[in-house]
């Protein structure tokens, strides 16, 4: 049955082709003649291996074998694509194993003695046959990350911390230079509790002033790290 599906094919596309007056000598017997008399080997060799006795007129397209080099080159193309897609690691070398495969099995077959084909135009087509499906099953290289990706990240990083360290340094300056005026004020407010001749005026004074100070030195500290 499925041998039955494939060559319907034939049959179909030539009614339709003649349907449409696509061209009795180009067209339509190029169709009937694109698969010649082969066998469909899959399905015969199949039914052999379940045990059956099959004939292979029963397997075979119904032909007749190509009669002109169109349609000798149009059987060759198709039989070299479409078992091509078979392969499972198409590197160039396996592709022209391929091909001269099908090329040889098809010329012993006899289905090219009708068609006017010279050795001459067999290697023509070899060599063009290959070079399309290498490009067709052509695949790209995986190429590595580049090198100074790594580098122009790290760049970054030491750039953006350079910056933050002159905002700290100068909130340390800062820190610095009003240590003094904050330990003298701590100095007089600690005098201003524990000396008994001074007020308490004099008291919460000093310790006003250590907490003003105290202040201007946090305001200024967080507006350099703002910077």
């Amino acid at each position: 049955m499925s041998a039955l599906i494939i060559t319907s094919h034939v049959k179909k596309g030539t009614e339709l082709a003649e349907r449409y007056k696509l061209g009795q000598e180009i067209i339509v017997d190029i169709i009937r003649q694109h698969h010649g008399t082969r066998v469909i080997r899959y399905f015969y060799q199949k039914a052999i291996n379940m045990g059956e006795r099959p004939r292979e007129s029963d397997f075979s397209y119904p032909g007749p074998r190509p009669q002109t080099k169109e349609a000798a080159i149009l059987m060759l193309a198709d039989s070299v694509e479409a078992s091509s897609r078979t392969l499972t690691d198409p590197t160039p070398a396996r592709i022209r194993t391929h091909i001269d495969t099908i090329i040889k099995g098809i010329f012993s077959e006899g289905q090219l003695d009708e068609s006017e084909l010279t050795f001459k135009d067999l290697h023509y087509l070899s060599e063009n046959f290959q070079r399309i499906l290498t490009g067709i099953f052509h695949q790209r290289i995986a190429y590595p990350p580049a090198k100074n990706e790594g580098r122009q990240e790290g760049k970054a990083t030491e750039a953006k911390n350079a910056d933050a360290r002159p905002a700290e340094s100068k909130a340390e300056a800062k820190g610095h230079e009003n240590a003094p005026a904050v330990k003298e004020a701590e100095e007089k407010a600690e005098n201003g509790h524990s000396g008994h001749h001074h007020g308490r005026v004099h008291d919460a004074a000093a310790v006003e002033a250590a907490e003003k100070l105290e202040a201007e030195q946090l305001a200024r500290t967080e507006q350099a790290g703002r910077e």
